[in-house]
């Protein structure tokens, strides 16, 4: 999962570690694994996404680094 900041012009991975790196693992970090995330919304040091094939909702605790966790199966 991508993060796109306009005001700086940069992009950075929030979680995951590659575009064919999927699955189904909530954690931190390069060790997350969603499958096809889309939906995504964002209210202060929280957000939450769809973790569409896995048929979750996610959210994701934001700060140094990124926590994920399933929400909703």
């Amino acid at each position: 999962m991508r993060l796109f900041d306009l005001a700086e012009g940069r992009v950075s991975t929030l979680v995951g570690a590659g575009l064919f790196d999927f699955g189904d693992i909530d954690g931190q970090g390069e060790a997350v694994r969603l499958q096809h995330p889309s939906g995504d919304h964002r209210r202060r040091r929280r957000a939450h996404a769809a973790d569409t094939f896995n048929h979750k909702i996610k959210r994701l605790e934001l700060g140094e680094s990124v926590t994920v966790r399933t929400l909703r199966r």
